[in-house]
């Protein structure tokens, strides 16, 4: 990638944005972007999400009446979280890959400084999201923060005098 810096005067700030040194490139540029980062990783995770539903639902070993409501109730878990990480990664990445490609589809389009921040936030966001989906949909890790934060709260009879 080549990036450009040019100084504003008048606004007193540094400017940085993508350019590339030929002017056809940018669109296979963002095509391919836009295959390598969202689309080609998508499929390869529809792909192995579609694999674990077929295996956990379709599937159909015998199984006692008990086992079978504790096994009902672990995949559904376990559906709900894979369907969480499949929903935000579209959440996060999708709408920056979408004016990336628009921007390099029609040149008319301007770039708009707080729209493509605001769209970085958001891809940034997202890396810090998954370990949040796997420990609130863990009953144990749900357990243990009740339990940290019932032991700093102070007992009401202290904190009445």
């Amino acid at each position: 990638m080549y990036f450009i810096e040019i100084y504003d005067f008048k606004n007193d700030k540094l400017i940085c944005w993508e350019t590339l040194p030929q002017d056809e490139l940018p669109i296979s540029y963002r095509i391919t972007l836009f295959a390598a980062m969202y689309f080609i990783p998508m499929c390869i995770t529809m792909y192995f999400f579609g694999k674990i539903f077929i295996h956990l639902w379709i599937r159909n070993p015998r199984e006692s009446r008990a086992t079978s409501q504790v096994l009902l109730k672990s995949r559904q878990h376990l559906t709900k979280i894979l369907g969480s990480v499949i929903l935000l990664f579209n959440i996060f990445w999708l709408p920056w890959f979408v004016v990336e490609l628009l921007l390099s589809l029609d040149s008319r389009l301007g770039r708009h400084e707080v729209l493509q921040s605001a769209l970085a936030l958001l891809v940034v966001a997202h890396s810090s999201m998954n370990p949040f989906i796997y420990s609130f949909h863990s009953q144990n890790f749900r357990q243990h923060i009740r339990r940290i934060t019932k032991r700093n709260r102070p007992p009401l009879s202290k904190a009445k005098k």
